[in-house]
């Protein structure tokens, strides 16, 4: 089984268009949205570096590494839909994995927060539709932490008004 989705869009936020008005993921989809989870973890680590704090890079560390957990959980996810292996493709042939992060703004932090609570949204609503349960749960996992990684860039724009003096 191919480690990429038949089509891969050619930009993060055309992934994310083709992704956000499905009602139900099929595995091309699952595959997209792991080369979007895995391509995350670095975002978040690069970000993590422009941090205006210790508790800052904490916060977007963390969610680096649940985006990365949650690709090897939709890992999971293909396999059991398939009943084959899979292997998530390598960072270097992600075409996610290669953002550049220009500033830890609180515009930049805006936005990621945004794609976070709408990852939420659909994730819930996936995980609502779907037929397998241990897919279902595996979504509804994602949901719950793409939850609270909205949470955690709340906080760091905080952090970054309260650094600035902007509250």
């Amino acid at each position: 089984m191919s480690s990429f989705p038949n089509r891969v869009p050619a930009s993060v936020f055309g992934a994310l268009d083709a992704l956000r008005n499905k009602d139900k993921l099929d595995v091309d989809d699952l595959k997209l949205m792991v080369l979007l989870k895995a391509g995350s973890g670095p975002f978040y680590d690069e970000l993590a570096e422009l941090a205006p704090s210790r508790v800052a890079k904490a916060l977007l560390l963390r969610n680096g590494v649940e985006e990365r957990i949650q690709a090897h959980r939709l890992k999971r996810a293909i396999e059991i839909i398939t009943g084959e292996p899979y292997t998530i493709p390598v960072l270097t042939e992600n075409p996610f994995a290669k953002l550049e992060v220009p500033a830890c703004s609180e515009t930049i932090l805006e936005v990621v927060e945004m794609l976070e609570r709408e990852g939420n949204a659909h994730l819930e609503r996936w995980a609502d539709k779907e037929p397998n349960s241990q897919v279902a749960m595996i979504l509804a996992q994602s949901a719950c932490e793409d939850h609270l990684h909205g949470e955690r860039v709340r906080q760091v724009i905080a952090i970054l008004h309260r650094q600035l003096g902007t509250e």
